[in-house]
Protein backbone atom coordinates (compact mmCIF):
# COMPACT_ATOMS: atom_id res chain seq x y z
CA UNK A 1 0.00 0.00 0.00
CA UNK A 2 3.02 2.45 0.81
CA UNK A 3 4.35 1.64 -2.12
CA UNK A 4 1.59 2.18 -4.41
CA UNK A 5 0.71 5.24 -2.36
CA UNK A 6 4.45 6.88 -2.87
CA UNK A 7 4.71 5.69 -6.58
CA UNK A 8 1.06 7.30 -7.12
CA UNK A 9 2.06 11.11 -5.37
CA UNK A 10 5.43 11.01 -7.78
CA UNK A 11 3.89 10.42 -10.62
CA UNK A 12 0.95 13.34 -9.68
CA UNK A 13 3.58 15.55 -9.46
CA UNK A 14 5.16 14.84 -12.35
CA UNK A 15 1.74 15.06 -14.19
CA UNK A 16 1.37 18.57 -12.78
CA UNK A 17 5.19 19.71 -13.87
CA UNK A 18 4.01 18.04 -17.55
CA UNK A 19 0.84 20.24 -17.26
CA UNK A 20 2.99 23.38 -16.33
CA UNK A 21 4.98 23.00 -19.23
CA UNK A 22 2.89 24.43 -21.87
CA UNK A 23 1.77 27.10 -19.60
CA UNK A 24 5.31 28.32 -19.24
CA UNK A 25 5.69 28.46 -23.13
CA UNK A 26 2.60 30.68 -23.55
CA UNK A 27 4.16 33.28 -21.55
CA UNK A 28 7.84 33.05 -22.66
CA UNK A 29 7.37 36.53 -24.24
CA UNK A 30 7.86 37.36 -21.15
CA UNK A 31 10.83 36.48 -20.23
CA UNK A 32 14.36 36.85 -21.42
CA UNK A 33 15.84 33.43 -22.91
CA UNK A 34 17.95 32.78 -20.25
CA UNK A 35 15.24 32.80 -17.98
CA UNK A 36 12.83 31.19 -19.42
CA UNK A 37 15.27 27.94 -20.37
CA UNK A 38 16.38 28.06 -16.97
CA UNK A 39 12.55 27.48 -15.68
CA UNK A 40 12.23 24.90 -18.42
CA UNK A 41 15.10 22.99 -17.82
CA UNK A 42 14.13 22.84 -13.72
CA UNK A 43 11.05 21.79 -14.43
CA UNK A 44 12.04 18.97 -16.25
CA UNK A 45 14.64 18.38 -13.91
CA UNK A 46 11.31 17.72 -11.33
CA UNK A 47 9.58 15.64 -13.67
CA UNK A 48 12.42 13.65 -14.32
CA UNK A 49 13.43 13.01 -10.74
CA UNK A 50 9.97 11.92 -9.58
CA UNK A 51 9.18 9.61 -12.17
CA UNK A 52 12.58 8.13 -11.73
CA UNK A 53 11.62 7.81 -8.20
CA UNK A 54 8.11 6.86 -8.99
CA UNK A 55 8.94 3.55 -11.41
CA UNK A 56 12.05 2.63 -9.30
CA UNK A 57 10.90 -0.71 -8.31
CA UNK A 58 9.85 -1.61 -11.63
CA UNK A 59 12.80 -1.24 -13.18
CA UNK A 60 15.36 -1.89 -10.08
CA UNK A 61 16.10 -5.26 -11.51
CA UNK A 62 17.59 -4.28 -14.57
CA UNK A 63 20.51 -2.74 -12.44
CA UNK A 64 22.44 -0.61 -15.21
CA UNK A 65 19.45 0.76 -16.31
CA UNK A 66 18.39 1.60 -12.45
CA UNK A 67 21.77 3.08 -11.69
CA UNK A 68 22.35 5.54 -14.73
CA UNK A 69 18.64 6.90 -14.68
CA UNK A 70 19.32 8.04 -10.56
CA UNK A 71 22.72 9.20 -12.03
CA UNK A 72 20.80 11.08 -14.45
CA UNK A 73 18.41 13.01 -11.27
CA UNK A 74 22.06 14.15 -10.24
CA UNK A 75 23.30 15.05 -13.33
CA UNK A 76 20.09 16.94 -13.96
CA UNK A 77 20.43 18.80 -10.28
CA UNK A 78 24.13 20.00 -11.23
CA UNK A 79 22.61 21.29 -14.72
CA UNK A 80 19.50 23.24 -13.33
CA UNK A 81 19.76 24.80 -9.63
CA UNK A 82 22.35 26.59 -10.33
CA UNK A 83 20.37 28.24 -13.32
CA UNK A 84 17.41 29.61 -11.29
CA UNK A 85 20.04 32.74 -10.70
CA UNK A 86 19.58 34.04 -14.10
CA UNK A 87 15.79 34.48 -13.67
CA UNK A 88 16.15 35.22 -9.79
CA UNK A 89 18.58 38.00 -11.11
CA UNK A 90 15.97 39.10 -13.76
CA UNK A 91 13.26 39.52 -11.21
CA UNK A 92 15.86 41.43 -9.16
CA UNK A 93 16.29 44.18 -12.04
CA UNK A 94 12.03 43.64 -12.61
CA UNK A 95 11.34 45.36 -8.85
CA UNK A 96 14.70 46.50 -8.44
CA UNK A 97 13.57 50.08 -7.89
CA UNK A 98 10.66 48.92 -5.38
CA UNK A 99 13.67 47.56 -3.05
CA UNK A 100 14.05 48.46 0.39
CA UNK A 101 18.21 49.08 -0.75
CA UNK A 102 18.43 51.56 -3.83
CA UNK A 103 19.98 49.86 -6.75
CA UNK A 104 22.35 51.71 -9.26
CA UNK A 105 21.17 49.99 -12.31
CA UNK A 106 24.33 50.36 -14.37
CA UNK A 107 26.13 48.97 -11.54
CA UNK A 108 23.56 46.20 -10.86
CA UNK A 109 23.30 44.81 -15.07
CA UNK A 110 27.69 44.87 -14.71
CA UNK A 111 27.43 42.59 -11.42
CA UNK A 112 24.63 40.65 -13.22
CA UNK A 113 26.56 39.74 -16.44
CA UNK A 114 29.36 39.01 -14.45
CA UNK A 115 27.64 36.78 -12.00
CA UNK A 116 25.60 35.00 -15.06
CA UNK A 117 29.36 34.08 -16.84
CA UNK A 118 29.97 32.89 -13.32
CA UNK A 119 26.86 30.55 -13.41
CA UNK A 120 27.64 29.29 -17.13
CA UNK A 121 31.19 28.20 -16.53
CA UNK A 122 30.31 27.22 -12.99
CA UNK A 123 27.37 24.56 -14.39
CA UNK A 124 29.72 23.82 -17.36
CA UNK A 125 32.21 22.63 -15.06
CA UNK A 126 29.79 20.65 -12.56
CA UNK A 127 27.95 18.92 -15.65
CA UNK A 128 31.59 17.43 -16.76
CA UNK A 129 32.27 16.28 -12.95
CA UNK A 130 28.92 14.66 -12.25
CA UNK A 131 28.28 13.18 -15.41
CA UNK A 132 31.88 12.33 -16.22
CA UNK A 133 33.55 10.98 -12.53
CA UNK A 134 31.10 10.10 -10.57
CA UNK A 135 30.56 6.27 -11.55
CA UNK A 136 26.81 4.92 -11.36
CA UNK A 137 27.67 2.14 -9.12
CA UNK A 138 30.56 2.76 -6.83
CA UNK A 139 29.71 6.54 -6.37
CA UNK A 140 25.97 6.04 -5.37
CA UNK A 141 24.08 4.01 -3.15
CA UNK A 142 21.18 2.17 -2.82
CA UNK A 143 18.04 3.48 -0.32
CA UNK A 144 15.41 0.22 -0.40
CA UNK A 145 12.23 0.99 1.24
CA UNK A 146 9.91 -1.27 -1.04
CA UNK A 147 8.73 -2.65 1.71
CA UNK A 148 8.81 0.55 4.22
CA UNK A 149 5.39 1.86 5.47
CA UNK A 150 7.75 4.98 7.24
CA UNK A 151 9.67 7.67 5.39
CA UNK A 152 13.49 7.57 5.85
CA UNK A 153 14.65 11.12 6.14
CA UNK A 154 13.84 12.87 2.70
CA UNK A 155 13.18 9.34 0.93
CA UNK A 156 9.59 8.52 0.52
CA UNK A 157 8.42 4.96 2.24
CA UNK A 158 7.99 2.29 -0.65
CA UNK A 159 10.24 3.48 -3.35
CA UNK A 160 13.54 2.74 -4.22
CA UNK A 161 16.10 5.10 -5.34
CA UNK A 162 20.38 6.09 -5.27
CA UNK A 163 21.89 8.49 -2.92
CA UNK A 164 24.93 9.71 -2.37
CA UNK A 165 27.84 7.15 -1.58
CA UNK A 166 29.69 7.41 2.19
CA UNK A 167 32.68 8.49 0.37
CA UNK A 168 31.80 11.15 -1.85
CA UNK A 169 31.47 14.31 0.02
CA UNK A 170 27.60 15.50 0.02
CA UNK A 171 28.49 19.64 0.05
CA UNK A 172 29.45 19.87 -3.41
CA UNK A 173 25.95 18.83 -4.61
CA UNK A 174 23.84 20.79 -1.67
CA UNK A 175 25.71 23.69 -1.48
CA UNK A 176 25.16 24.98 -4.60
CA UNK A 177 20.83 24.41 -4.32
CA UNK A 178 21.50 25.86 -0.08
CA UNK A 179 23.07 29.18 -1.72
CA UNK A 180 20.97 29.74 -4.41
CA UNK A 181 17.44 29.61 -1.77
CA UNK A 182 19.10 31.29 0.47
CA UNK A 183 19.90 34.40 -2.55
CA UNK A 184 16.14 33.89 -3.06
CA UNK A 185 15.25 34.94 0.41
CA UNK A 186 17.93 37.71 0.90
CA UNK A 187 15.71 38.93 -2.28
CA UNK A 188 12.69 38.25 -1.10
CA UNK A 189 13.33 40.37 1.65
CA UNK A 190 14.54 43.28 -0.12
CA UNK A 191 11.46 43.18 -2.42
CA UNK A 192 9.09 42.49 0.23
CA UNK A 193 7.18 45.33 0.07
CA UNK A 194 6.02 43.87 -3.85
CA UNK A 195 3.88 40.82 -3.87
CA UNK A 196 7.43 39.37 -5.87
CA UNK A 197 9.36 39.91 -3.09
CA UNK A 198 6.51 38.04 -0.43
CA UNK A 199 6.01 35.34 -3.10
CA UNK A 200 10.19 34.53 -3.04
CA UNK A 201 10.10 34.93 0.41
CA UNK A 202 7.68 32.58 1.25
CA UNK A 203 8.87 29.90 -1.46
CA UNK A 204 12.69 30.50 -0.42
CA UNK A 205 11.78 29.34 3.72
CA UNK A 206 9.72 26.59 2.26
CA UNK A 207 12.09 25.04 0.26
CA UNK A 208 15.21 26.02 3.13
CA UNK A 209 12.81 24.37 6.16
CA UNK A 210 10.92 21.47 4.35
CA UNK A 211 14.53 19.19 4.07
CA UNK A 212 14.77 19.48 7.81
CA UNK A 213 11.46 18.47 8.93
CA UNK A 214 12.32 14.74 7.24
CA UNK A 215 8.87 15.31 5.00
CA UNK A 216 9.43 13.96 1.91
CA UNK A 217 5.96 14.79 0.84
CA UNK A 218 6.31 18.36 1.19
CA UNK A 219 9.97 18.63 0.33
CA UNK A 220 8.67 17.57 -3.22
CA UNK A 221 5.29 19.76 -2.88
CA UNK A 222 7.80 22.67 -2.52
CA UNK A 223 10.43 22.02 -5.11
CA UNK A 224 7.52 22.47 -7.75
CA UNK A 225 6.34 25.37 -5.97
CA UNK A 226 10.05 27.09 -6.09
CA UNK A 227 10.02 27.04 -9.60
CA UNK A 228 6.00 27.68 -10.24
CA UNK A 229 6.81 30.42 -7.89
CA UNK A 230 9.71 32.34 -9.83
CA UNK A 231 8.10 31.57 -13.23
CA UNK A 232 4.91 33.41 -11.84
CA UNK A 233 6.73 36.50 -10.35
CA UNK A 234 8.18 36.70 -14.01
CA UNK A 235 5.72 36.19 -16.20
CA UNK A 236 2.97 37.31 -14.67
CA UNK A 237 3.45 40.08 -12.27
Amino acid sequence: MASQRSTFLLLSLATIGIFNLPVYFLTQKEITKFSFYSIILNQVGLIYDNVVVGIGKYIFHHKTTFSLLNKGRFVFHSLTMPLIAFPLLEIATKFGTNSFLSMDYAIFSFLSRNVQTFITCFVIFELIHWTVQVDATKDLKVIDLRQSTTNQKSNLGGTIASSLASHVNPVRFILPTVLIIIFQIMLGVLLLSTTAGRILLGSGLLNLISPGLFLPELQLLAEHIFVGSIWYCLAIL
